[in-house]
């Protein structure tokens, strides 16, 4: 008679721990595969601000820094789209903790360089060279100092800067010989008035027109820096060197 021998019962514990290690296996492969090709954190926040996606870049740094991080890199996208979304954002105080975070002065000075790469802030470049004034400059944030400079829009700021400025562009320095001169907010005489300046008032020159006549006199119009920080157009005939 034909005898049929059973298989051996396999030990349960020894097959869950056969399929335990093949789980293990599998997500360690993932985790491997999520981990070498997604993007780590400062590079997504680089590509939300790349896209100009300021909603996004603030909420993505926001949480990654509420949950731990402390990237100075990542930081520094974080200050870029608080200062950009948020008017009433002060530009120091924000740069202050990223200098908490890592004092070297590289972080502040690529923060400063995207801000004015974002055109919504062209009305608070003042803020922007007043922060450019305060840190250790190289050769690239010089240049960039004398961009803003010479460009058209307002660096209304602390009247502390014009003698910083002062110093930096010392051949644009001139002062009022007129008793009551004009100050305006275009480069001609039907323009408005925004304040008269008196006699020995210190401006800085930040670009100048073409030479034409005004009331009889041969000069130039050129856009001026006052010691207020404010900005405006005079009639150069009417200025001196120092």
């Amino acid at each position: 008679m034909l005898v049929v021998t059973p298989p051996p019962k396999r030990n349960f514990f020894k097959q869950a721990g056969v399929y335990l290690l093949i789980l293990g296996a599998i997500a360690a492969s993932i985790f491997f595969l999520v981990y070498r090709f997604s993007d780590p954190i400062e590079v997504k926040a680089e590509k939300l601000f790349i896209k100009r996606q300021l909603d996004d870049l603030h909420k993505f740094t926001k949480n990654k820094l509420e949950g731990g991080a402390s990237s100075p890199v990542l930081f520094s996208y974080y200050v870029v789209a608080e200062f950009s979304l948020n008017k009433e954002a002060n530009l120091n105080s924000l740069l202050s903790n990223l200098e908490a975070i890592d004092a070297r002065p590289v972080f502040r000075r690529e923060t400063l360089l995207r801000l004015l790469q974002i055109p919504s802030n062209n009305d608070r470049h003042g803020a922007i060279l007043s922060a450019m004034l305060h840190i250790d400059k190289d050769t690239s944030m010089q240049q960039h100092t004398k961009l803003l400079f010479e460009g058209n829009s307002s660096l209304e700021s602390d009247s502390k800067n014009f003698e910083l400025l002062e110093k930096l562009f010392a051949p644009n320095l001139r002062t009022v010989k007129a008793r009551n001169l004009q100050f305006r907010d275009a480069p001609s005489t039907d323009s408005s008035v925004l304040r008269r300046l008196t006699t020995g008032e210190k401006l800085l020159i930040r670009k100048s027109g073409e030479k034409t006549t005004v009331s009889g006199k041969s000069g130039k119009w050129v856009f001026v820096l006052d010691t207020n920080m404010h900005s405006g157009w005079v009639f150069d005939a009417y200025l001196s060197q120092p």
